[in-house]
């Protein structure tokens, strides 16, 4: 996606574009389905993304998938919804808005990099969810 909204990300915006220009070129040759997130508007809401700003939130994930069946050409995928944007938000008052930042950074940024320094994972002494693995149900 385009990271032009995130503060810290968009210092590398041209990298992300130019990584997405040979990715497109790659899909060109092999005939491989992209999702364009780049033009997606609706995903440059802050609402579609989770506390953590890495993972999506329920509608950001319903709104993905339903961009990945029209990329595929899935019958009836390119109707629906998932392109309309969330209606405005209210503006956010600025100190309101520094503090959701600086909280963002406390719970988050600040952990990631202490995690970082010490050479450590944020999976590092947990036990897996499913350590013997399931047989798929055949079709």
């Amino acid at each position: 996606m385009d990271p032009r909204q995130t503060p810290i990300l968009r210092r590398i915006r041209g990298k992300v574009a130019t990584f997405n220009t040979n990715l497109w070129s790659v899909a060109a040759r092999t005939g491989a389905a992209v999702l364009d997130q780049w033009g997606a508007a609706w995903i440059q809401d802050w609402r579609m993304w989770d506390s953590d700003r890495i993972h999506l939130t329920d509608e950001g994930h319903r709104r993905t998938a339903l961009a990945a069946a029209a990329a595929l050409g899935l019958p009836g995928a390119d109707g629906g919804d998932w392109r309309t944007p969330l209606p405005p938000q209210p503006p956010r008052e600025l100190r309101a808005a520094l503090a959701e930042e600086a909280a963002w950074v406390r719970g988050f940024v600040a952990p990631w990099i202490g995690r970082r320094l010490r050479g450590r994972s944020s999976g590092d002494g947990r036990a897996a969810k499913r350590p013997v693995p399931l047989a798929l149900p055949k079709a």
